[in-house]
């Protein structure tokens, strides 16, 4: 189970804790407010998500700095 597409556009925290007996979280920053998740389909599919972004979406080392540096110097011209 994947999350809907208009959840990958919200901002989301996977909380996780040391003790072994907590279950991780998600945290949920919304347009008219926040809210926590603890359903273990819920916090999964945001799970599977993150290490998704992480894993496969997320640009490369060289790219990265090379980006970085687009941005930088488009606000240094301003």
């Amino acid at each position: 189970m994947h999350p809907p597409d208009r959840y990958r556009r919200r901002t989301f925290v996977v909380l996780s804790f040391p003790e072994r007996w907590e279950h991780e979280i998600v945290y949920l920053e919304g347009l008219t407010g926040n809210r926590f998740l603890e359903e273990t389909g819920e916090v999964h599919s945001y799970s599977w998500l993150f290490n998704r972004l992480m894993m496969s979406d997320s640009l490369r080392g060289a790219a990265s700095m090379k980006l970085i540096e687009s941005h930088l110097n488009n606000y240094r011209i301003g």
